[in-house]
Order: C-alpha cells, then sequence, then structure tokens
C-alpha cells in the first residue's frame, strides 16, 4: 500500500490490539539488592517442573528467509517441549521430526511453508506488509486443518508494539488470527526520541553488574521457598530503562533483515555476563520505558547457555534480545517464555522457522 494507507493500517492494527496487564512483583527482602530485582521460573513449554505445569504446552514460531532476487519463503512452526525420555518412550512419541532443524530438547509437531514472491519494496517501519500475509496464511491453514494444534503463543522475528507506530509485524499476525503473539527483534528499534544504543547498552551492563553483586553477598534473601536451590532464575529489574535523548532515526531498524542497527555486544557487557553467578540465573530483563511512561518492551541478556557441555563455563549470550508484546501477552509473560524458551540466543520457535527458511532456500538453488 502506500505509505499514507499503510500508516493508516498501522493505526487500526494498534488499536486493536491487546496488552495484558503484568502480574504484581512478588515482595523480596528489603536487603535483596535494595529490593531492585525479583526472581521468576522461565516458563519452558512442558510440565516436568520448569514452571509451566503442561506437559503438552505448544509454542509457535514464524520467519521469513529470502533468497536472490524477490524469492521468499515464509515459515511456521510448532514446538512441544520433549518430556523425559522414559515418559516418551511410554506414550511413544516419535523423536525423528524436526532432525537438523529443532534441539533435541522440543518436539516438532507441525510445520508449514509458503514460497511467494516479494511485491512491495523495503520501506523502514513498514516491513509487516511484505511479511504477512504469507504468515497469516500459514497460521489460518493450522487452525483449520489441525486446530487442537494451535500454539498458546507464536513467538514471532520481528516487533510488536516496540515499533514506531506501535504496530510491527507481531501486532499484525496476533490481531488477525486471534492468536497471543510475542515479537523478537535481534536489534533495538529505535521508536522514538530517547532510545539511545549506547545508554542502552550501558544501562544493561550496569544493571547486570548490580544483580551479580546482590546474588553473590545476599544469597539467603532469594525465594527462601525455593528447594530447588534458588538456581536457574529468570531476574527482572525493577528500574526500567527509560531514555531521554536520542540520535537514531524513526524505525531504524525491525530485526536482522534492516540494516544500520548497532550490536550492543561489547567488551562491558560481555564482562558483565561473564560475571553472573553459575548456575544461578537464566536471564536478565531490563524494561524499556517509552516517553510517555508506558512500557514499549523489555531487553533479555544472559539467557541461553543450554547447549554448553559443562556448567561450570559460562555460555550465557552477551548479545541481547528486544522483547515486546504483539497480542493479548503481558510483556512479563512474554520475558518469561523467551528466556524459557532459548536454548541459545534466540527462542527455539523462531530459531526452528528460521533454520527451516535458510534450509528451504538452499533446496530450491
Amino acid at each position: 500500500p502506500r505509505r499514507e494507507e499503510g500508516r493508516a493500517e498501522q493505526v487500526r492494527i494498534a488499536g486493536r490490539v491487546v496488552v495484558a496487564p503484568d502480574p504484581p512483583p512478588p515482595p523480596l527482602p528489603s536487603s535483596a539488592g535494595g529490593g531492585r530485582f525479583f526472581a521468576e521460573v522461565p516458563r519452558r513449554g512442558g510440565g516436568d517442573g520448569d514452571g509451566d505445569g503442561d506437559d503438552n504446552a505448544l509454542y509457535g514460531g514464524v520467519d521469513v528467509s529470502f533468497g536472490d532476487g524477490d524469492d521468499a519463503v515464509a515459515v511456521y512452526v510448532v514446538l512441544r517441549r520433549r518430556r523425559s525420555q522414559e515418559k516418551e518412550k511410554k506414550e511413544g512419541r516419535r523423536r525423528g521430526a524436526g532432525a537438523g532443524i529443532v534441539s533435541p530438547a522440543y518436539e516438532l509437531v507441525y510445520s508449514d511453508h509458503v514460497r511467494f514472491a516479494l511485491t512491495i519494496p523495503y520501506v523502514s517501519s513498514y516491513l509487516s506488509f511484505r511479511e504477512i500475509a504469507p504468515l497469516e496464511e500459514l497460521v489460518r491453514r493450522q487452525v483449520a486443518a489441525s486446530p487442537g494444534l494451535t500454539p498458546r503463543a507464536i513467538l514471532v522475528d520481528g516487533n510488536g508494539v516496540l515499533h514506531p507506530r506501535r504496530a510491527g509485524l507481531a501486532c499484525f499476525l496476533g490481531v488477525r488470527t486471534g492468536i497471543p503473539t510475542v515479537g523478537i527483534g535481534k536489534k533495538l528499534c529505535c521508536i522514538e526520541e530517547g532510545w539511545s544504543n549506547g545508554e542502552v547498552e550501558t544501562r544493561l551492563g550496569q544493571g547486570l553488574a548490580a544483580l551479580s553483586l546482590s546474588l553473590a553477598g545476599e544469597d539467603q534473601a532469594w525465594g527462601k521457598d525455593d528447594s530447588s536451590g534458588l538456581r536457574d532464575r529468570l531476574f527482572f529489574d525493577r528500574s526500567s530503562i527509560r531514555l531521554e535523548t536520542s540520535t537514531c532515526a524513526e524505525g531504524r531498524t525491525e530485526t536482522d533483515a534492516e540494516e544500520g542497527g548497532a550490536n550492543l555486544s561489547s567488551p562491558s557487557l560481555s564482562d558483565a555476563v561473564a560475571a553472573m553467578p553459575p548456575g544461578r540465573c537464566s536471564g536478565y530483563v531490563a524494561y524499556l520505558q517509552s516517553s510517555d511512561g508506558s512500557i514499549a518492551g523489555a531487553a533479555l541478556v544472559g539467557h541461553g547457555g543450554s547447549s554448553s557441555a559443562s556448567p561450570k563455563v559460562s555460555t550465557k549470550t552477551a548479545r541481547p534480545i528486544f522483547i515486546s508484546v504483539g497480542h493479548q501477552i503481558s510483556v512479563f509473560e512474554a520475558a518469561t517464555l523467551c528466556a524459557g524458551l532459548a536454548e541459545v540466543r534466540i527462542p527455539e520457535p523462531v530459531r526452528a522457522a528460521d533454520l527451516m527458511g535458510r534450509r528451504l532456500m538452499r533446496e530450491k538453488t
């Protein structure tokens, strides 16, 4: 569509987005980091004591891969976290689906793709109009053919309300399908004056350093009712990152498909992640606050690392991802899902969709 029509449609979608309220944070002893941080169990999409409570929890992921010229392929996958080998053997679940694409910790229960030709040119902050049609088609096809495999939420390679007009690709997909969606940006989307890559990098490093000090010096103050030994928790920072000045242009980056985004990994941030106490923290979340006081999204860093062969060696990622509500979910739940579903930096549903898309593009050539 013309830019004016596209902007009007984005405003319409933004008006229909449902942002669920965050639950109130649990109270903490005043000595625990001055009450700055609170801890949660990541949502891993399974029921073997990982905080989700449902063995059959399904989560979807979508991504679009690009080839030469105008060739593209949209991919939609639905995953379920694997249970123990004994339980799977008893239930007769097969382990072969998704080999080479999906982490061994997950089962690919549904996948579909559609090849298409790009007909809309790339325009910054209007990425949704290039990708929404095939992605919506894939989700509607699954709901019609296999409604029992409809996921609790779909993770989208692209932003949600973390967008200049609060209507990124995840918002479009959620509003049009009625399924909860989460936007995942690999780079910071500068949505207004006040978003500075350098400032976000600095604040994440400072927050992680403060968290590590709290964990190292006040172990007994955290989760006294936690019988698991205070391990493997996702920590939220009550101090949101609120920025006042910036040189970023509007909608500079939405995903890795766009150019010009800054890499937020730096020696100081890497050092802060490396200093995290091993086995204690599965990620650090800092909310991103807009100039109007609303929460536009969250930065997640220090997560992943599940593929490490040695628990004593930190493989937590020092490269943040930027999470935002797409539709019918809270920022809190979106962050806990992304941390729990991430074996590495990118949550597994999006990672699997990306790898499948890349394979499909290679097969065509």
